[in-house]
């Protein structure tokens, strides 16, 4: 059940991150006093998106998810008992991950943008 879905996550995660980017470069204008700042910070989100995004391969192999926060509850979700809520807490969380590394690669392109 996971090696198709693990696969096409796994290679569209950078194209979606892209296109996340270029929607959100140009409403974005930080300023580029410190080029460095741009560049890590950029690469510090690029990562936690990327952690997030491929730590849920492990979830779509088994089908099982199970989180429990201390603040929000319990979330269980099992592919062949629960198929709707397990596949809207994946897309919720890969969501997040695309975006979350979308900004990342915003600051990564304005490091690079020249001030004119």
């Amino acid at each position: 059940m996971g090696t198709i879905a693990t696969a096409t996550f796994a290679i569209a995660f950078i194209p979606l991150a892209v296109i996340v980017a270029k929607k959100i470069y140009p409403r974005s204008n930080p300023s580029t006093d410190n080029p460095f700042v741009l560049f890590f910070g950029g690469m510090f989100l690029f990562s936690i998106g990327a952690v997030i995004a491929y730590s849920q391969l492990a979830w779509l192999d088994t089908g099982i998810l199970d989180f429990k926060f201390r603040r929000s509850g319990h979330i269980y979700a099992d592919s062949s008992v629960q198929p709707i809520k397990f596949w809207f807490v994946i897309l919720v969380f890969y969501a997040g991950a695309v975006l979350t590394s979308g900004a990342g690669f915003v600051g990564i392109g304005h490091c690079f943008k020249r001030n004119y």
